[in-house]
């Protein structure tokens, strides 16, 4: 029924293990990849696979499966080299942790023992070398570092200083919010990322954008909307169609409810958007052969009024199902406490054989 388009095959970390990822041809030119299953040794712990081996592309396109790699207990990573609250930068040979844009679009810089540095260099000034983690707590966003120190993303004040019982147990907290964990780092890693911006989609993708239940997907004469208009401009989505936590007419756009009117921030409570996400796991987890491209980034603003790492948690709430496929930025964001339904590899190699090696 097709032909075989590519075979990768590689080892685990001990050298015991062998498995093989398959991409097939079809007759009508369609690429489709068995997902990775293993041979040689029967079952395989997932965690000793080889990441830069199993990353397999889906339908063509820049979708990753992300295999776990090492857990390591340092905070610090050099692979970050974006410019946002908790980066590491380098401005006149001196090593700084930048903690704020100004409203004048300066950067704010914390110095290397702790105190605000008071000068607010221009941002083409710095060179990015890595990032420490940001966490939430307590509606808070705080900058946690190698040496334990704890800096507020609101002011750049070290906190929690303090000898006395309360201080230390609010550090603790933060500080094991911020650590990573093997259960983490798998939960994580398994997330399927895309890249890039969403301009158009396979036949079985799903292009999630943020809506409202009033029909206003975005003004095409001026331009706005952010990715409800992407869905308009794209005929994914319909002007005036009512796109209340369902799917469009069209078949090709879910329309995500994060507020009551176009403009009107926060005007759905975090609760009432995860009653929306679960409606869209629960359409996902039914029809398994569809992607589902959530259109969030990781970085920028949203027109909901909510912070990227606060829908990331939203989305976190449930189990996510494997079909639900994030923006790369943003899947380092969700709370990876909750572990994606990625683990089995052998049933999705089950669910998928017939589409693989349908009967002749």
């Amino acid at each position: 029924t097709g032909e075989l388009e590519t075979t990768m095959e590689g080892k685990d970390l001990e050298g015991e293990f062998k498995y093989v990822n398959l991409q097939f041809r079809t007759n009508t030119g369609k690429l489709v990849t068995a997902n990775v299953f293993s041979e040689v040794k029967g079952l395989i712990n997932v965690e000793n696979l080889l990441p830069e081996s199993a990353r397999v592309t889906i339908n063509n396109k820049n979708i990753k499966e992300n295999i776990p790699t090492t857990i390591s207990n340092k905070l610090f990573d050099a692979t970050k080299k974006e410019l946002k609250k908790g980066a590491v930068v380098q401005y006149l040979s001196n090593t700084y942790l930048f903690w704020n844009q100004n409203n004048a679009g300066k950067a704010q810089l914390i110095k290397t023992d702790g105190t605000k540095f008071s000068g607010t260099p221009n941002i083409d000034k710095l060179t990015v070398l890595g990032a420490y983690p940001t966490v939430m707590y307590n509606n808070t966003e705080y900058i946690v570092t190698d040496n334990n120190n704890v800096y507020s993303g609101a002011t750049g004040s070290l906190v929690y200083t303090g000898s006395d019982n309360s201080s230390r147990v609010q550090k603790e907290r933060i500080i094991n919010l911020a650590k990573p964990t093997a259960k983490e780092d798998i939960s994580s890693s398994f997330a399927k990322t895309y890249s890039g911006l969403i301009t158009k989609l396979e036949d079985n993708q799903i292009f999630v954008f943020g809506s409202n239940p009033v029909g206003i997907n975005g003004n095409p004469s001026k331009g706005t909307g952010g990715a409800a208009l992407v869905a308009t401009n794209n005929n994914w989505v319909k002007q005036n169609e009512k796109m209340d936590n369902r799917l469009s007419d069209s078949g090709k756009a879910w329309g995500l409810t994060t507020v009551s009117y176009p403009g009107k921030r926060r005007s759905k409570t975090p609760e009432e958007i995860k009653d929306g996400i679960k409606k869209l796991y629960d359409y996902a987890i039914k029809n398994p052969r569809n992607e589902f491209l959530v259109a969030y980034t990781g970085t920028g603003t949203n027109l909901n009024g909510y912070s990227n790492k606060e829908l990331a948690d939203m989305f976190s709430s449930f189990t996510i199902p494997n079909n639900i496929v994030f923006e790369e930025q943003f899947a380092t964001l969700l709370n990876t406490t909750t572990k994606p339904k990625q683990l089995n590899l052998f049933e999705d190699f089950k669910d998928n054989f017939d589409t693989i090696c349908p009967e002749t």
